[in-house]
């Protein structure tokens, strides 16, 4: 149990440490985020023109509770989204208007249903086959209105597939937003016709 939960935190440091640099990135995405680290700089800035022995003992304490409560609250996130994944498969959804409105969803919506169940064992052993780390992809299409930067015919290089499907990618333009098994979709490109060959259908 140890070994397992070292390696989920592993995989959380490394999951926060990539939303970090994609904000500092694009601040434009997360205005606060933003904000904070330019007072922060300043802060620190400050710190090191004048030393001040009890107010960097006590940034450090600041910055290792910050990081400490991102970390649980990652862990947190992972917790919750199995208990719903959980939920969905079992049947077993939380009660009242939540519960309605899932059910409502679960048969309205094919794609989404797909994509919360995830794929199956020889589908997923199919996307790693064809979405090898180092493959180049061109995005065909990404539902997700709160990133207008990821268009379709985007460019980027496979990183991993995990678990559930999801192909991450480290998009040209430097976003690093998977893409989400039965609800995206990418293809293959073809580095000497530049084509697409295939794309993911989540089917």
């Amino acid at each position: 149990m140890s070994a397992w939960m070292d390696w989920i935190r592993d995989v959380a440091l490394n999951r926060i440490d990539t939303v970090e640099r994609d904000l500092r990135a694009h601040p434009e995405r997360s205005p606060l985020f933003d904000k904070a680290v330019r007072e922060l700089h300043a802060a620190l800035d400050e710190t090191e023109a004048h030393p001040n022995a009890e107010l960097t003992a006590r940034d450090d304490l600041w910055m290792g509770y910050t990081a400490a409560l991102a970390l649980e609250m990652y862990l947190a996130g992972a917790r919750d989204g199995g208990r719903v994944y959980h939920a969905f498969v079992t049947g077993e959804l939380p009660g009242g208007a939540i519960a309605e409105s899932c059910r409502a969803k679960r048969f309205r919506n094919g794609k989404e249903w797909i994509a919360m169940l995830g794929p199956t064992p020889e589908k997923l052993a199919w996307l790693r086959e064809r979405y090898k780390p180092g493959a180049r992809v061109k995005l065909m299409h990404m539902d997700d209105p709160y990133r207008p930067d990821l268009k379709a015919g985007t460019l980027g290089t496979v990183i991993a597939v995990d678990d559930i499907g999801t192909i991450h990618v480290a998009w040209d333009g430097g976003s690093s937003l998977g893409v989400v098994y039965g609800a995206d979709a990418c293809a293959v490109v073809d580095l000497e016709g530049g084509e697409a060959l295939d794309g993911t259908d989540g089917t």
